[in-house]
């Protein structure tokens, strides 16, 4: 069974998130590396909430 492509989209930034947040674990990495790492890690975040939020709002004949 396929799944709906909004899942595997969001499914896949979940992914992305927990790669980037493993990365700043790495003992070694500067701080603004880090610091630019969590950046983009919340921006992620941000997105991915409003498109589920926008998504779980939509008629379902729209989705």
């Amino acid at each position: 069974m396929e799944r709906d492509p909004y899942f595997r989209l969001f499914s896949r930034v979940t992914e992305v998130e927990d790669t980037l947040e493993r990365i700043m674990q790495i003992p070694g990495i500067p701080m603004e590396a880090q610091r630019a790492l969590g950046v983009t890690v919340e921006d992620l975040r941000d997105a991915q909430r409003e498109s589920e939020e926008l998504y779980i709002n939509k008629e379902p004949e729209d989705r």
